[in-house]
């Protein structure tokens, strides 16, 4: 029953999962001690910027052909974010997270080798709009590097441009730093520190998130590894691309200032790509009820733990 939605792309399916991704951030509102009318509109922007976000990065699995048609990297987006409750608020981070997903979609765009510097101009504008809103996600410009190195290496052009990209974002960012403050972007606001201080995982909330995600994780990856060769010649550098995606989305958690899990959001969009390849495995119908039902209900533990 459950498999029949999550295998057809149908509307009403999308409806229903858009409903169940409403639902959980409506728990996560109502467990809140403190309900304003901010913070429920903090909550209806993270759950329209979620549902933006499931889109692209469902057209994204569709248009490369890194899954079958079916809804399975939506739900498993879905999935992650309720098992990362503290994501559904944190507006800066899912905003960063949109442009990041956006961005690596523009790099994987160059493997139709047509509109190759507007790709990358592209990208490049992404992820530097990414790192405005959290600066570590710069980082995601290794993606757009190593996209090129697959694609398009042949033209030293192509290089310039994906800087010319973070100077576009420099400059629109330092006008309106101008016209509201008074002053040019600052450098020093702007970059972030390093962390490799793990204390705040010590908090059990956490700590539990951040176990769960990583046997996930690993447990994804390994599958997605395996299976890479299934994935068509020609789709096989964007599933590539997709590993070194989740491996800077790794790098980003590790090394990120604030340690409070929604450093997590960047990775349930690479995450929710390889998951795709497990339910694709051949298993009974039963077995696969039973790991929907599992998918489907460990979000509302996290709510309530």
């Amino acid at each position: 029953m459950l498999s029949s939605i999550f295998t057809k792309t149908k509307p009403i399916n999308f409806i229903i999962i858009k409903v169940y991704l409403l639902t959980l951030f409506l728990l996560r509102y109502y467990k809140l001690e403190e309900k304003t009318t901010s913070v429920a509109m903090t909550f209806c922007a993270g759950y329209i910027i979620s549902v933006i976000s499931i889109l692209i990065l469902h057209f994204l699995v569709r248009k490369y052909n890194l899954s079958s048609r079916n809804l399975y990297s939506v739900f498993f987006y879905v999935f992650l974010i309720g098992m990362a409750p503290e994501v559904m608020n944190a507006i800066p981070l899912l905003i960063s997270s949109f442009f990041v997903v956006v961005g690596t979609e523009r790099v994987c765009n160059l493997r139709n080798e047509k509109a190759i510097k507007s790709s990358i101009l592209e990208a490049s504008i992404c992820y530097g709009m990414a790192s405005v809103l959290y600066f570590w996600s710069i980082s995601f410009m290794i993606v757009l590097f190593i996209g090129m190195l697959f694609f398009a290496a042949k033209s030293y052009k192509n290089w310039i441009i994906s800087l010319t990209g973070l100077g576009i974002v420099y400059i629109f960012v330092s006008c309106y730093m101008l016209f509201r403050y008074d002053h040019f972007l600052d450098l020093d606001s702007y970059i972030d520190p390093i962390s490799i201080n793990f204390e705040a995982y010590k908090n059990v909330s956490f700590l539990f998130t951040l176990t769960s995600f990583g046997i996930c994780l690993l447990f994804f990856m390994g599958i997605f590894l395996v299976n890479i060769q299934k994935i068509p010649v020609n789709h096989r550098p964007v599933a590539k691309l997709i590993i070194f995606y989740v491996l800077i989305a790794v790098f980003v958690v590790f090394i990120a200032p604030i340690k409070n899990t929604t450093e997590l959001v960047f990775l349930i969009g690479p995450m929710s790509v390889m998951g795709t390849t497990y339910m694709k495995l051949e298993y009974s119908p039963l077995v696969r009820e039973i790991n929907l039902g599992v998918f489907l209900l460990l979000p509302f533990v996290f709510l309530f733990f």
